[in-house]
């Protein structure tokens, strides 16, 4: 683990996961890092039990915390993203939807690593096992055994979105003022990642770190 105590922030946005949403959490919480971490919680008005659930969890470790947060009417994933970033402080922000999860405990450790040895990169991702019909699938994006980087281009030159959106960690400060286009784009997540590589290059770990 690294010796920074930088507090990482944990967007986690919401709809009707009911069956999934305890998990999700779990699987931050159970994150051995030596920094501060704060999970926001964004539902996105949910008609099940989706923010019951949610009341009822609580952080196992003294350096997590967590803010509940649940809005008044659906905005839809787009808006309801975009709000729960912009109450983010840190240096780091990493992403969740409620129905994906993290499988290794040192995610975010690996990751900030990354990160502090790449001072110019606005992001980076891991290899995610994708679930289909409740078994693991396939392994994504699995571009083999080392790390590599990506700049807008040779990123948008992919086959498809290879940066799945539960692997991110994002360096904040490129959130900071996003543009229409992604905001308003019908595909978020691939757009969200061109805009950032064009701020400065996305590093890929070869490390499995999540579930989807």
């Amino acid at each position: 683990m690294s010796n920074n105590n930088q507090l990482v922030d944990i967007c986690i946005i919401t709809y009707n996961q009911e069956q999934f949403i305890d998990e999700c959490i779990a699987s931050t919480f159970n994150q051995n890092t030596n920094s501060n971490v704060m999970v926001h919680v964004y539902d996105d008005a949910s008609s099940d039990q989706t923010f019951e659930r949610l009341k009822k969890l609580t952080p196992k470790s003294k350096n997590t915390s967590i803010k509940i947060n649940q809005n008044t009417r659906n905005l839809g994933v787009s808006a309801n993203f975009h709000q729960a970033v912009k109450q983010t402080e840190s240096d780091y922000i990493a992403i969740l939807e409620g129905d994906d999860y993290w499988i290794d405990p040192c995610k975010l450790e690996l990751q900030i690593k990354a990160m502090e040895q790449n001072p110019k990169a606005s992001f980076c991702f891991t290899d995610v096992w994708v679930e289909k019909n409740g078994k693991r699938g396939d392994i994504h994006p699995n571009l083999g055994g080392k790390t590599r980087k990506f700049n807008a281009i040779s990123l948008a030159d992919q086959t498809g979105s290879i940066a799945q959106t539960c692997t991110l960690l994002i360096r904040r400060k490129f959130l900071q003022d996003l543009p229409d286009w992604v905001l308003n784009s019908y595909t978020l997540d691939w757009c969200l990642q061109i805009f950032l590589a064009n701020q400065g290059p996305a590093i890929y770990i070869p490390q499995i770190t999540a579930r989807s």
